[in-house]
């Protein structure tokens, strides 16, 4: 009889999951090649065989920080799987029985030990708990739980199968406390940081456990978990073990011969009642394990925004890649090329990740068609780097005009990844800036437009290459030029854009016509609506 009655039953459904993990893996028969090797985690050897063979622990522990006031009380239940030798059947199959130790009513807020030995058919140990105050302002204790198998046995000669029956298997703790409560060892205030970083692990780790925002039960399990792990709303019964993907398990199930039906259901009686329930399992609950997509409130990828170096992005922006290579060191090959946002993702902690696909990659629409990106955080992302030049010789009339929009543009506010320069005619000063690394040229001058009245502007796409023609007049700050020393000088830039206007003349004089002097408000417009659709190379 549990001296803790229903203590633990906020913990029990997520904590029967863990138990029963790797027990029964599917196809849920004895013979099956997954089966052959069970019980790969929480396993509590016998001392005499863990310490002579070191290949499996005596004992598990776990340790975790509790915040306590003037009668805090805490309990324990030890859980755990063990295969008694009358189990085994004709076939070497050891069917698990589930046993549990209770230790009830401890005071946390003295330091002190306490003891259980327990005896589960034949398998002999003890529940050791440590509790110790820790020194500091705030009512702190760190609580040491450890399982240990003290069983009387050891045969050098005998398989790891054998020792397994003797021996504690997916072992794990749940802790409650009354009059206090756990501090999360995942995200600690910062007042208990130390203390949690303190604490040693020993197979188990603890997480708080029950409701979402409660902090008076913590699992100690001997698999890595989030704090508050629930089994999925869709597995509406113990179908599978809840930790795997019920859906795959179920369609595995139907795979099964009519003979390994029979030998499932002979297996153990878990094995029998699932290879059962499967049978009359309704279409409406298959269609609920055919997957859910979960998203933060108030989050949406195709319209949320990510600070990135250089300003914001969202879903359709270009970016250019700067990655870490703390997380893929095969990122690292991606160092400087474009990309375009997918969308701009948040995880269940809040952390940002934006999607990409990379440009250039013949499968990048492929890609996106299935939903499959590369995810970086924010930090290894940074807008595509725009130069505005103005050039132009202002002695002589309206050569002058890129000078004078420059001018207005710094009066503006622009992007933090656009840099706004007048340039004038000093062709090689532009040529060195380049190589400071930019995805976009936008040169502002005065351009030959054809029959186009003067003050006329227009944006055009330039494409210039060493040696070749240019419909561009653009005097004595020669675009190609500067390109072709830009290129000798090992530097390149992806895309070049024009912003022109038709002079009216370029006689010798300092001003501007008045139609070109009334045409700088509209240059000035085009290039900020340029940046700010966040131009990039192509």
């Amino acid at each position: 009889m549990s001296l803790l009655a229903s203590r633990f039953d906020a913990v029990q459904p997520i904590a029967d999951a863990v138990l029963y993990e790797g027990y029964v893996l599917y196809p849920y028969r004895a013979s099956a090649a997954k089966n052959r090797t069970r019980f790969q985690f929480g396993v509590v050897a016998p001392r005499r065989w863990a310490e002579r063979d070191g290949s499996d622990r005596w004992t598990l522990w776990a340790e975790c920080i509790v915040e306590y006031d003037t009668a805090t009380r805490l309990d324990a239940r030890v859980r755990f799987l063990h295969t008694p030798a009358k189990s085994r059947d004709a076939q070497g199959w050891d069917e698990a029985v589930a046993a549990s130790v209770d230790v009830a009513g401890l005071d946390v807020t003295t330091a002190g030990e306490h003891e259980t030995p327990f005896d589960a058919g034949g398998v002999t140990g003890r529940v050791a708990v440590r509790t110790e105050l820790l020194p500091g302002p705030y009512p702190l204790t760190r609580v040491h739980v450890a399982v240990e198998n003290l069983t009387d046995w050891d045969d050098p000669g005998a398989p790891r199968d054998e020792m397994v029956r003797h021996a504690l298997l997916s072992a794990q703790v749940v802790l409650a406390v009354d009059d206090g409560v756990f501090i999360s060892s995942i995200d600690p205030p910062e007042f208990a940081r130390a203390a949690v970083d303190a604490c040693a692990p020993g197979g188990l780790w603890p997480v708080l456990a029950g409701s979402e925002g409660e902090r008076d039960l913590m699992l100690c399990a001997p698999i890595i978990l989030y704090d508050h792990p629930e089994v999925a709303p869709e597995s509406t019964t113990e179908f599978c073990d809840a930790t795997e993907i019920d859906e795959m398990l179920a369609l595995r199930v139907l795979t099964l011969t009519d003979d390994e039906k029979r030998e499932a259901r002979a297996t153990d009686p878990r094995a029998r009642e699932i290879i059962d329930r499967w049978a009359d399992f309704p279409p409406e609950l298959v269609e609920r394990l055919h997957g859910a997509m979960r998203t933060v409130d108030d989050v949406d990828p195709d319209t949320d925004e990510a600070i990135v170096v250089g300003g914001s992005v969202r879903k359709g922006d270009k970016v250019r890649l700067q990655p870490l290579g703390r997380s893929d060191a095969q990122d690292l090959f991606l160092v400087g090329q474009s990309a375009t946002v997918a969308g701009v993702f948040r995880d269940l902690d809040g952390e940002t990740h934006v999607a990409v696909t990379i440009d250039g990659d013949p499968g990048a629409d492929l890609h996106d068609w299935y939903g499959r990106y590369r995810y970086f955080n924010p930090e290894e992302l940074a807008l595509p780097r725009v130069l505005v030049a103005g050039i132009g010789n202002i002695f002589l009339g309206d050569d002058g005009f890129g000078v004078e929009v420059a001018a207005r543009l710094t009066t503006v506010a622009v992007p933090a990844h656009v840099k706004v320069a007048d340039f004038g005619i000093r062709s090689l000063h532009l040529a060195y800036e380049l190589l400071e690394g930019y995805d976009t040229l936008i040169l502002v001058d005065t351009v030959h437009l054809g029959d186009e009245p003067p003050g006329t502007v227009a944006l055009i796409e330039a494409d210039i290459e060493p040696g070749a023609g240019t419909p561009l007049d653009a005097h004595t700050m020669n675009p190609e030029t500067v390109l072709a020393s830009l290129r000798e000088l090992g530097g390149s830039v992806g895309r070049v854009l024009v912003v022109g206007c038709q002079p009216a003349t370029l006689e010798e004089g300092i001003g501007l016509s008045e139609p070109v002097a009334a045409a700088v408000d509209d240059a000035v417009t085009a290039v900020l609506e340029l940046v700010s659709t966040k131009v990039e190379a192509q």
